[in-house]
Order: C-alpha cells, then sequence, then structure tokens
C-alpha cells in the first residue's frame, strides 16, 4: 500500500465497487488484501493527512464493518445495477487497475464522437438552443459508454472476484471516512469509483 502524505478531495462523497480476490474472513484477511501483505497495521497515517491520525488497523476495521453490512444490503445480481447508477449521469468514473485505462472509455468511436461534439460546444453560448442539445447528446453518449465500461468490469471480475460496493463521504467530520472516500486504502486491488460533489 502506498501511504500518501496528503491529497486533495473537493468531493462531497465516493461510491466504489471493490474486485476483491476473495470474501475476507476476517480484518487480518482484509488486511493483507488491501495492502498487498507488506504494511505494519499498527503504523500511524501521516498528520498531514488527517488532524489526528488512527492506527492502519482503525481504517481496515472500519472498511471490514462496511463490507458486512453491503454484503446484507446487496446481492451479487445488484451490483451490476449498482455501477450502472453510479455512472449513469457522468463519466467522472475512474478505474484503477494496474493497466491504466483497462476499462475506460473502451469503445474508442463512441469516445471520440462526444468528444467532437464537446468542441462544437465551444461554438455556442452556455444557454443557447444548440448548446443544450449537444448536451443532451454527449450525455446520452456517456451514458452508453459508461455502460460499456461497466460491461467489461462486471464480465472480467464478477465471476472470480468478491464485489463489493461502499460509499464514504467526507464532508460529515468523520475522519476515516474522510481518508477512505479519497480511495487511498484501495490502490491494491481493482476498483472503480464515482465521485460526487
Amino acid at each position: 500500500m502506498k501511504i500518501r502524505n496528503g491529497f486533495v478531495s473537493n468531493s462531497s462523497s465516493s461510491s466504489f465497487v471493490l474486485a476483491l480476490p476473495h470474501e475476507p474472513k476476517s480484518i487480518e484477511d482484509l488486511a493483507a488484501i488491501l495492502t498487498g501483505f507488506d504494511t505494519d497495521l499498527n503504523k500511524t497515517l501521516s498528520t498531514d493527512i488527517v488532524d489526528n491520525p488512527k492506527k492502519i488497523k482503525d481504517y481496515v476495521k472500519r472498511i471490514f464493518k462496511d463490507i458486512q453490512k453491503a454484503k446484507k444490503k446487496y446481492q451479487k445480481t445488484d451490483i451490476q445495477k449498482f455501477l450502472y447508477n453510479m455512472v449513469e449521469h457522468r463519466h467522472y468514473n475512474h478505474w484503477r487497475y494496474p493497466i491504466p485505462d483497462m476499462f475506460y472509455a473502451v469503445d474508442k468511436d463512441l469516445y471520440y464522437e462526444i468528444k467532437v461534439l464537446e468542441g462544437k460546444q465551444e461554438d455556442y453560448r452556455y444557454d443557447s438552443e444548440p448548446y443544450k442539445e449537444l448536451k443532451r447528446e454527449i450525455e446520452e453518449l456517456t451514458k452508453k459508454l459508461s455502460h460499456v465500461d461497466v460491461d467489461i468490469f462486471y464480465d472480467k471480475f464478477s465471476k472470480d472476484s468478491f464485489l463489493i460496493p461502499l460509499s464514504y463521504a467526507d464532508d460529515d467530520g468523520d475522519e476515516i471516512a474522510y481518508v477512505l472516500a479519497s480511495g487511498l486504502f484501495f490502490d491494491e486491488i481493482p476498483y472503480m469509483t464515482e465521485r460526487d460533489g
């Protein structure tokens, strides 16, 4: 796991779908998955990240507890729907995987079509009808493109991985949630995230 000395977050919440290699059986099991088997759980995060740094184990405990809650809330068949909802309105979703961009804007023709329309938008004022029409087209194509990405991600990981949705808000005074909303603890695993706000 990479421990950063700080991060910038301008979002109010983050949703994730983690693709874990298996369902974690314990806090220690989850810690091994999240840290790449290489972190002292008693290590404390840098004070640059939060005002009152906690031990890494405190964060892993919280994630484990949240996984148990999410497991009760979501059936495996709900995960793809959760992914669709996560990317429904915006294509700000960020994929994390050892191969960068493997699941981002996979349909390049559709991606470039969106980019062309975005370029055309620059010819119009944001409150004009042509601009609004282009915006509607872009939103529809973006939704389609996002769903292609979701399908590929889901097809790759739904059979052999433990997929679990988690959400964290970084604006409610909860320092653990603030750190988790950054995605800091998920560097070692494939995941998809949508940041809102």
